[in-house]
């Protein structure tokens, strides 16, 4: 187990300003691959709707694009926490662009770390690990996975913990709980999530994001920690900043902060180096920071005049923004889940015209667009989207 860990914390107060960083190589389009829809990974993790009582597993079901059903489809076990908890609790599943296929599955003693490929329907275990899997994160290479566990017992954060995928058991916690006691308060609100966890990584498989928001504490508190794995560092966004995580991406972190009032109230950008922060406050849909070739950029959705929305994309280092895609007049939402992983550099978006609805992938060094299928070959009935 690891020792103490020194935690650098950034505050709530958002200045104005910019970020004081080099400017990068003017990027080019063939820095990211063209795009085969058909070979785009999806992944479907739910619990089935049991109102009778306990539920003990949840469906996972994940392919290809290009297929006409899934390649994986199964039950999977998951012991069932305390009800206060369950409200919360995301099924521990994440798949990689590639396809490499992570999740976790629990028998009431233990949780089994399953890794496998989309692809070509193997899998196999790889650790076996004592608490409950809150959250799961998977090395770019396949090669680590990131879990963060509560304690069986107590139900209390056991922290985040590094798992070699080579069926070797080594184990080391990589980040201490998040906050000292985090589960039960001492009254409920039925709408609120008890605690709340999630794992991110960038795309150079550097940088690692914990994401959690427990009611130990009122009002409802969360926090942001963000590890740099060649060093060990723990960076922490606190509260307002931390509430609202959308992404990370070569240092830069995007986040919501907790707004109050009035006041224009859009995303930040924090660089965890400096601690500089930039305010984007015309922005009020931002979707993911990512790069256009080197250059890190946060995109978002556009609304230039009543009638033209579209997707435009914010350069940190040029400072300037230019329009990625334009509708006429449209609905757009862009995503960051599990009906498409893209690789880095794509973007999906849908849009809706009121009489078509279409759903791309996006490039975002220079707007080209690929078509992708509405919706995963999946259907259910009797589960819980809760994943």
């Amino acid at each position: 187990m690891a020792g103490a860990v020194a935690i650098v914390v950034i505050g709530a107060a958002v200045t104005g300003g910019v970020l004081l960083r080099p400017a990068a190589a003017e990027p080019t389009a063939a820095a990211v691959a063209d795009l085969d829809p058909t070979t785009v990974p999806w992944y479907d993790a739910v619990r089935p709707l049991d109102n009778a009582g306990p539920r003990e597993s949840y469906e996972l079901d994940a392919g290809l694009l290009g297929d006409d059903a899934p390649r994986i489809s199964k039950t999977i076990d998951l012991v069932t926490a305390s009800e206060e908890l369950e409200r919360s609790r995301a099924m521990p599943v994440t798949v990689l662009p590639d396809g490499a296929l992570l999740y976790a599955s629990d028998d009431g003693t233990a949780s089994t770390l399953h890794l496998g490929s989309v692809a070509n329907r193997q899998e196999r275990e790889v650790a076996q690990v004592p608490g409950l899997v809150w959250a799961v994160g998977l090395a770019p290479d396949a090669s680590v996975a990131y879990v963060s566990q509560l304690d069986r017992v107590t139900e209390q954060d056991a922290g985040v913990w590094a798992i070699a995928t080579d069926g070797s058991g080594q184990a080391r916690r990589v980040m201490p709980p998040a906050r000292a006691g985090v589960a039960h308060a001492d009254f409920s609100l039925v709408a609120m999530a008890a605690y709340t966890a999630s794992l991110r990584l960038d795309v150079s498989g550097r940088m690692l994001t914990r994401s959690s928001c427990d009611r130990d504490n009122q009002p409802f508190a969360c926090t942001l920690d963000v590890l740099d794995l060649s060093t060990g560092k723990i960076t922490r966004l606190d509260d307002a900043l931390g509430a609202g995580f959308i992404g990370l991406e070569d240092g830069l972190v995007l986040t919501q902060p907790t707004c109050f009032g009035d006041d224009p109230c859009g995303p930040v950008v924090v660089d965890l180096a400096s601690g500089a922060r930039q305010g984007l406050p015309w922005v009020t849909d931002a979707a993911d920071i990512t790069l256009a070739g080197r250059s890190p950029v946060v995109v978002a959705v556009s609304h230039a005049d009543a009638e033209l929305s579209g997707v435009a994309v914010i350069d940190l280092q040029a400072h300037r923004t230019r329009q990625l895609i334009a509708e006429r007049p449209a609905s757009i939402i862009l995503w960051h889940d599990g009906s498409a992983v893209l690789p880095p550099g794509w973007l999906h978006a849908d849009i809706d015209s009121g009489d078509q609805q279409v759903r791309l992938a996006v490039r975002v060094s220079d707007g080209k667009t690929v078509q992708l299928p509405l919706t995963p070959p999946v259907e259910r009935e009797g589960v819980s989207q809760n994943g």
